[in-house]
């Protein structure tokens, strides 16, 4: 398992070098040639936004329902 390990974080050598001279004796050559990263990705960002207020609501709506509920019990048992 820790023969994996470093694959699966991105951080292992190869031999192979990708060029545009060469990628087509390769299955697969990605460049990378400055647009992608010229603005923040706004969609990327709002959804993630929103998934962690929907996570928070849950939890703190969790933690509400256990203190109601100790407290129905604690009267109840009176």
């Amino acid at each position: 398992m820790n023969v994996l390990g470093p694959f699966f974080a991105g951080n292992f050598s190869s031999p192979v070098v990708h060029n545009k001279h060469n990628a087509h004796e390769y299955l697969q050559a990605v460049y990378w040639a400055g647009e992608t990263f010229e603005e923040p990705r706004w969609r990327n960002l709002i959804g993630a936004l929103i998934v962690i207020v929907i996570i928070v609501i849950a939890y703190i709506m969790i933690v509400t329902c256990c203190f109601l509920i100790k407290g129905y019990l604690k009267l109840s048992t009176l």
